[in-house]
């Protein structure tokens, strides 16, 4: 969920009185932020939150028990921002926890708010990461009708983004392209940096499903690019790690490499367990398949993965990781090893994960059954290895029979001329209203077809 006045780490300063003594508390001198200005504040910590979500909690912390003095509207705004940190931490059930508190202060509202719909994204954003799909498309839908009955583009748009990457974690690929569209509108309409940002990064996610790959690494270097126009620098390191992830799909490791160490360099930016173990999973994976490959430094990253993921509340880490290191015991030759971690990995995905209920797991579990048929072929028991490329082969074709890859490609070139044709449009009116004379209207669009939403 996406979460003026510049403050860097160094200028962070809360200045506020206890009306009942003459104590004054400052956390840094360098800068006097007085407590009445809850907005300057506010505004100061969500900066804070886009380059370091530690040091933004930390600060949030330090005035929490003087809160409840503030005017209902600032509580809902600190736990608003609470619950987003929470997030970026990857604390979920914490902030889930928070941003629940949130709502229930605002019941005492007299008219819906944009703090609401932020409230509730967060909560949908929360619930989606525990692991329950249903739970966070109704809190992500509820969100946007209110969005919806205050007319705020921007949060119309965030929610409709947050229901389309609902809907392709559902198989719902028709219905995720649709509201990406209808998002996409929104965002050429109001011009947000930020937005951008968002809806690529998921456009990536999806082509990405879609076996797409090339078109995937263009949304997702649009995405950094808006996130880093935007200072969102959080934001920006997960396109990077996006980035990442599909030059080594492509098998470009040390292109991959290079962007996984800028990753680590500025890890101090992630505060959430399960990304840095998804970083250092990635890291180790291109160590061992580069040209030069270095299994010590593989097995060193590995081991880093494995400690993040046993501190993450994200519900298919405990699956995801045991495959990934599973596959890279397979290319060191440690077959029976490698078996051991794919029965974890499946018990762990029958309490936890339903593939038939997000293609996400879908995947996993496909990744799962080749990693027990390659282990099993590589040990000599070919009875073995026949029987899980059998039930790969029966799961693959019900997969198929799912997805309806016509009306997807049918849906992507309707859209992409409904796009092209909008961002003329808006260009005509840009050049009418600014004298914008440097370049046609042909030219513009080509430019920002990198972005377009639903390119074949």
């Amino acid at each position: 969920t996406l979460s003026g006045h510049a403050l860097s780490t160094e200028t962070i300063s809360l200045n506020f009185q206890d009306q009942t003594s003459d104590k004054t508390t400052n956390f840094n001198q360098q800068n006097n932020t007085p407590w009445h200005d809850f907005a300057h504040f506010a505004t100061a910590v969500e900066q804070l939150k886009d380059t370091s979500p530690d040091k933004a909690f930390s600060y949030l912390s330090q005035v929490e028990q003087r809160i409840k003095a503030l005017p209902l509207g600032n509580q809902l705004t600190f736990y608003k921002i609470k619950a987003q940190l929470y997030q970026a931490l990857g604390e979920f059930s914490s902030s889930k926890s928070v941003a629940e508190y949130g709502l229930a202060l605002a019941k005492t509202l007299d008219t819906p708010s944009q703090v609401i719909v932020e409230l509730l994204y967060a909560r949908g954003s929360a619930i989606k990461s525990l692991g329950d799909l249903n739970g966070a498309l109704a809190e992500f839908t509820n969100g946007l009708e209110v969005a919806e009955g205050l007319n705020n583009k921007k949060y119309i748009a965030i929610g409709l983004v947050n229901v389309g990457a609902i809907s392709y974690l559902m198989e719902k690929f028709e219905q995720a392209l649709t509201v990406f569209n209808d998002a996409f509108s929104l965002a050429l309409e109001i011009n947000d940096e930020e937005l951008k940002g968002y809806i690529s990064k998921e456009l990536g996610i999806l082509y990405s499903l879609l076996g797409k790959t090339e078109k995937s690494m263009t949304f997702y270097q649009q995405s950094y690019m808006h996130y880093q126009k935007a200072g969102k620098k959080y934001s920006a390191h997960i396109s990077l790690l996006d980035i990442a992830f599909n030059h080594s799909v492509n098998q470009r490791f040390e292109q991959a490499i290079v962007l996984y160490k800028k990753i680590i360099d500025n890890k101090e930016a992630i505060g959430d367990a399960s990304l840095l173990a998804a970083v250092y999973s990635g890291m180790a994976w291109a160590q061992l398949n580069k040209a030069d490959k270095d299994e010590k430094a593989s097995l060193q990253y590995m081991l880093m993965a494995q400690q993040h993921s046993a501190k993450s509340q994200q519900y298919d880490v405990s699956v995801t990781h045991r495959i990934d290191r599973g596959y890279l015991l397979v290319k060191l030759k440690q077959y029976e090893e490698a078996l051991i971690l794919a029965d974890e990995a499946l018990d762990n995905m029958v309490r936890y994960l339903k593939p038939n209920d997000n293609y996400a797991a879908t995947i996993s579990f496909i990744n799962l059954l080749l990693l027990k048929a390659e282990a099993y072929y590589n040990l000599g028991d070919f009875h073995q290895a026949y029987l899980f490329q059998s039930q790969l082969a029966k799961f693959s074709e019900k997969m198929r029979e799912r997805t309806n890859m016509g009306v997807i490609d049918d849906l992507r070139i309707r859209y992409e001329s409904e796009q092209a044709d909008l961002t003329n449009k808006i260009l005509e009116q840009e050049k009418s209203l600014q004298n914008l004379l440097l370049v046609d209207s042909r030219d513009a669009l080509e430019n920002r077809k990198l972005w377009l939403v639903l390119v074949i």
